[in-house]
């Protein structure tokens, strides 16, 4: 019964690998396209969605003047929208500041379910310019989580460093 359990453990594992891996080799892919950045964004955060089935997050970017945070995508009931809206978002601010993930304190919410927000800055070069900013339950907060969306957020920050420098888009 052990060998069993251990065979459907291993089965399950490499499934979800081999998904985690088409799922960033794609998204490579559609990077090095050079798409618009709503398209960028909007495959950002699916991307985020499909590997780690975090249900609430966003994109925050630097405005111009690098003074403010503005959100240009979130995730909401599942779906990815399209924003553009000055935000205050000290969690973000920090990873932006660091230059590393920042974590927030635990949410229980009235269902009982404990939610931890993150967010993981987006370098380029050595400037922090924005964070993937995520909401996740707290049993799923996991390292591997982490260098998933970390990975995802490189891939974020290529992409859009790209399009800025190919002046497809400003930020």
């Amino acid at each position: 019964e052990t060998d069993l359990i251990a065979a459907i453990t291993r089965v399950l594992r490499e499934g979800r690998l081999a998904r985690e891996r088409e799922t960033l080799y794609q998204l490579g892919k559609f990077i090095a396209s050079l798409p618009a950045t709503d398209q960028l964004l909007n495959a950002i955060l699916t991307a985020a969605i499909d590997l780690t089935g975090i249900p609430q997050g966003g994109i925050l970017l630097l405005n111009e003047q690098g003074r403010s945070l503005i959100n240009r995508a979130l995730i909401e009931n599942g779906r990815v929208r399209i924003v553009n809206q000055i935000v205050e978002h000290e969690l973000a601010w920090q990873a932006i500041r660091g230059g590393q993930p920042a974590f927030g304190q635990r949410q229980e919410e009235a269902t009982g379910e404990v939610l931890l927000p993150f967010c993981v800055p987006l370098i380029a070069g050595q400037t922090s310019f924005g964070a993937l900013a995520l909401i996740t339950p707290a049993e799923w907060a996991t390292n591997e989580q982490l260098v998933l969306v970390d990975t995802l957020a490189d891939y974020a920050a290529i992409g859009l460093e790209r399009a800025r420098l190919a002046g497809v888009s400003r930020f």
